[in-house]
């Protein structure tokens, strides 16, 4: 973990919609400088960190798909896909401190199902604890381990070996939004990281 605090966009800057083209350019390779000039005269760094917060305004996690959904709204589904590969092939391009750092994950699922409790300190746990963020695993998914914690599908990211928990979210009596592990009517599907004190909530 590197310690640091965050720096928050100099800009409003959200809708890059008029900077598309531009952005599926990068794709191709453009040299370094232009990459950079690019990001800075539309300001696109900015962009990308206002489309990264909560309604907090906290930094936060967000699909690709959301992503591109507001950083493009002026575009159709299938062109802002390429719109946001070109940004951010643009950053990497241009390489530069005073653009944002991305960490990105790719979920792999290695066999059909496998679902975890969310608790880390699970009492149906045996053996090896240190280390540990998730609980008991199972075969099959339920609702409730027998410890009290909220099971989900268990997933992990190809890429750095991340653990993460997903479900579905949905709206109870007794939580106002929950994630759960069968689709049933909730939508949509979200993820968190396993360990996280809010792993029951989106």
């Amino acid at each position: 973990m590197i310690s640091g605090e965050f720096e928050s966009p100099s800009t409003r800057t959200l809708d890059l919609s008029d900077h598309a083209a531009a952005s599926r350019s990068t794709v191709d390779r453009v040299e370094r400088d232009e990459a950079h000039r690019l990001l800075v005269t539309s300001s696109a760094g900015d962009a990308l960190l206002n489309a990264c917060v909560n309604e907090d305004g906290d930094p936060s996690a967000a699909s690709s798909s959301s992503i591109g959904k507001k950083l493009f709204p002026g575009l159709d589904e299938a062109k802002r896909e390429p719109a946001l590969s070109g940004l951010l092939a643009g950053i990497a391009v241009a390489a530069s401190d005073d653009l944002p750092r991305i960490r990105a994950h790719l979920f792999f699922r290695a066999i059909q199902g496998l679902w975890a409790c969310s608790n880390p300190g699970c009492s149906e746990v045996t053996g090896e604890r240190e280390g540990r963020t998730i609980g008991r695993l199972y075969e099959q998914p339920h609702y409730l381990c027998k410890c009290g914690g909220r099971i989900l599908e268990f997933l992990y990211c190809q890429r750095c070996g991340d653990a993460f928990l997903g479900g579905y979210c949905t709206t109870t009596a007794q939580r106002p939004r929950c994630l759960v592990p069968h689709p049933g009517r909730a939508r949509p599907r979200a993820v968190t990281r396993a360990g996280d004190p809010w792993t029951e909530r989106v």
